[in-house]
């Protein structure tokens, strides 16, 4: 089945959050209208269109809604109210344990995390590999999601 452009980037933008996320736990990262396009733009392809980077690069304030509201990750909303600023943004329990859990999918003797997965995939980012790989990695991270909700 052929995945959108949206999702395609969509995905992109998830790995690029958790792992960020991930990686300063149990630290919280501040994200701001000053830094938050750089986990857009720090991942588009070589090889996008300029449609195609800034539909990558400006999407990261709606991935990071999208993802506080399924449980993935919590924020201080700005005081002041301003769009953009996503204060001492951490993953939750949730979050973290499905990053850190070992996918169902593999059986081999050497099973890689999550986490490890949505990095290998991150760094293959160009061509059709790459977003398969994502594709997958995004799949596992919100089925282990939805069965731990049941």
């Amino acid at each position: 089945m052929k995945v959108s452009k949206n999702i395609e980037h969509f995905n992109l933008v998830t790995l690029s959050l958790l792992t960020k996320l991930y990686e300063s736990f149990p630290s919280p990262l501040n994200i701001n209208s000053e830094n938050i396009n750089d986990f857009g733009f720090s991942i588009v392809p070589e090889d996008a269109s300029g449609e195609e980077s800034w539909e990558i690069g400006t999407m990261v304030n709606d991935v990071i809604i999208f993802l506080a509201e399924e449980g993935f990750l919590r924020y201080d909303k700005d005081p002041n109210c301003n769009e953009g600023n996503f204060w001492r943004t951490r993953l939750t329990l949730k979050g973290f344990t499905i990053l850190g859990a070992l996918p169902q999918t593999l059986s081999t003797a050497k099973e890689k995390s999550l986490f490890e997965r949505a990095q290998e995939s991150l760094n293959s980012v160009t061509g059709t590999a790459g977003a398969e790989a994502g594709k997958q990695v995004v799949a596992e991270i919100f089925k282990l999601a939805l069965v731990g909700a049941s």
